[in-house]
């Protein structure tokens, strides 16, 4: 990408997409949908126009999380999806702050990127730290929209998985199969250290989204059947984000 094509995604993941969507009477879902039937056509300017979109969900406008990724889906598989209904609450928009463009394009644009998915995954972790402080009440308040979460959180962080506990499941277990794949691949149980990125301070249900989402991470793997290749981490991903 070149310097005005990274301006105007900028641009776009902070706000203006939405700010001419109002003007024109357009709705985000509606702007998701075409976009990813588009991507599904080969369209390369249509994927650059859908992950900003999508970035603009993720570090400036939480609560159109549901819109955009439902009319995403729509577009994509040319059929709405059968999912619960979420109020998102309204809330205000936050673009990030400058800083924020600095790691991102330095992650984004590093040929290195992808080959190694503990350094990748570190990495976008680590850009949550240059977003602006009240966008995790923003995320915290979307999340609690969603059904069953506020239950789920209600006991706070999940305990931790041993691997001790789970050497001791019979053979053949799930709990079983999880530790061979860890102790095979040389895995860290739980993805990262929950401890390291602070997650208990984070406000609820999101130190409990967070712990359960690397805790389960392999699990899903083993469950759902994704392999540890690129393109299936990028399954597991969107299959966590839904």
């Amino acid at each position: 990408m070149d310097d005005l094509q990274r301006h105007t995604f900028e641009e776009a993941a902070a706000g203006q997409i939405a700010t001419g969507l109002m003007a024109s009477g357009d709705d985000l879902g509606g702007l998701a949908r075409s976009l990813a039937a588009n991507v599904r056509s080969g369209d390369e300017s249509a994927a650059r126009s859908l992950a900003a979109v999508v970035t603009y969900v993720a570090v400036t406008a939480p609560a159109d999380l549901v819109a955009v990724y439902d009319g995403a889906a729509h577009g994509w598989l040319d059929d709405s999806p059968r999912s619960a209904v979420v109020e998102a609450p309204t809330l205000p928009h936050t673009p990030p702050d400058p800083s924020f463009w600095a790691a991102f394009w330095s992650l984004v644009l590093d040929p290195k990127t992808g080959s190694d998915p503990a350094d990748i995954t570190i990495r976008t972790a680590a850009l949550t730290g240059q977003l602006a402080p009240d966008l995790r009440n923003s995320v915290a308040a979307v999340a609690l929209a969603f059904p069953g979460v506020a239950d789920a959180s209600a006991g706070g962080s999940p305990i931790p998985f041993t691997l001790a506990a789970l050497a001791a499941c019979p053979r053949g277990s799930l709990g079983s199969e999880l530790h061979d794949l860890v102790v095979v691949n040389g895995f860290d149980l739980e993805v990262l250290d929950r401890n390291a990125l602070a997650l208990a301070e984070l406000p609820d249900p999101l130190h409990y989204l967070n712990s359960r989402m690397l805790q389960c991470h392999d699990v899903w793997h083993k469950v759902g059947g994704y392999e540890t290749t690129v393109l299936h981490e990028v399954a597991i991903s969107a299959f966590q984000m839904a």
